[in-house]
């Protein structure tokens, strides 16, 4: 699977003695870096920065038609790694992208040998990039980030020095929110269910913002479940979570990809990743209101024996609805609890999404 880029491969490398340097970006907030023109036509300049084939840090950024903003983000991306004094590496995931973003990230993967670009056989969402990403992500350490700029790379070492404090899973919570009403608006529902079904105490789970221990990576793995809301498992998973604010900044270039059928993804992914617990939860109250029910048949039965009179017909209609709506919940339950099982028992892995893993190539 894995696509090494060839050095003679003059559509893809270029000579490191032709190299133009690049003005490194500034970060204000606002989304916004200051890019050479080389670096936005021709290419990232070389990086010759020290390779490691086991890293500390393995950063995936999952693409989709962002061909504008990856030259920004790789300078303000590579900048911010490096100053973390840490191994790293970053997986480009193109999730089919038609706009020209495979092109630069191959080219871009010929002068980084930190990078690697996984090449994804179609377009299959947000979360199932990740998803590859993770297969493919080598790091002890695993942060997941957007490729839209709107969570500024340089946020990172945040994450990173509070995952140091002994956390599984540290989330980014973005502040004062640079989108449109209606997406705060479906985030906020999207948010408050989640904790509904899941009772987690973090209050933004769509943020992508986000870094992972390697015992996270490996479990959330395990679940082979590629149309999971990724933060929904990962907490599921995880003994330690928690949140840091981090900035949010408007859009600069490219469009939001988040569209009808996006969210239609979206609460599809949130439905089965808080299956398994909305399942326990079926089985606990359809046993409480069977028991419910038993003690009030029980308590009909023992009346006309302690005292005179016949009971009247709601209590008898209350009991049995108990016992039978009781019955029907755990039944449900079982019955979503198999169909799960099935579910699993034919679905994909990552890897299956996986065309090709293209790399530099180490000679």
């Amino acid at each position: 699977m894995e696509g090494a880029l060839k050095c003679g491969d003059s559509s893809t490398r270029r000579s490191p003695h032709s190299e133009s340097a690049s003005t490194p970006g500034n970060f204000d907030g606002s989304g916004v870096g200051v890019l050479s023109p080389s670096l936005m036509h021709e290419g990232p300049a070389r990086n010759d920065a020290p390779f490691h084939d086991s890293p500390d840090l393995s950063v995936i950024v999952p693409v989709y038609n962002e061909a504008d903003n990856l030259p920004f983000l790789h300078e303000r991306l590579t900048r911010t790694l490096v100053s973390c004094g840490r191994s790293y590496e970053i997986c480009y995931v193109d999730d089919g992208s038609t706009d020209g973003s495979l092109r630069w990230l191959l080219r871009c993967a010929s002068h980084d040998h930190h990078v690697r670009v996984v090449e994804l056989k179609a377009n299959v969402g947000q979360h199932a990039a990740v998803m590859a990403g993770f297969a493919v992500a080598r790091g002890e350490v695993v942060v997941t980030l957007d490729a839209d700029l709107q969570n500024p790379p340089e946020e990172i070492p945040r994450l990173l020095g509070t995952l140091d404090r002994g956390f599984d899973v540290v989330a980014g919570r973005r502040g004062t929110r640079n989108d449109p009403w209606s997406r705060v608006v479906a985030s906020v529902g999207a948010n408050q269910l989640v904790r509904l079904m899941t009772g987690t105490s973090l209050t933004d789970h769509g943020c992508m913002l986000r870094a992972y221990r390697r015992g996270v990576v490996d479990a959330v793995l395990g679940r082979n479940d590629l149309r999971a809301f990724v933060p929904v498992l990962a907490n599921a998973v995880a003994r330690r979570t928690t949140e840091v604010p981090v900035a949010h900044a408007p859009r600069w270039r490219g469009e939001s990809k988040y569209s009808a059928l996006g969210l239609v993804r979206l609460l599809c992914a949130l439905f089965v990743s808080t299956l398994p617990l909305a399942v326990r939860r079926l089985r606990w109250c359809g046993a409480v209101a069977m028991l419910s029910g038993v003690a009030v048949a029980g308590v009909i039965a023992l009346r006309p024996v302690a005292a005179a009179g016949d009971v009247s017909g709601w209590v008898k209609w209350c009991g049995s609805a108990l016992i039978y709506g009781g019955l029907l919940l755990v039944s449900l339950s079982f019955l979503l609890s198999l169909g799960s099982r099935v579910r699993t028992q034919g679905k994909r892995k990552p890897a299956d999404l996986i065309r090709a893993v293209h790399q530099w190539a180490l000679e």
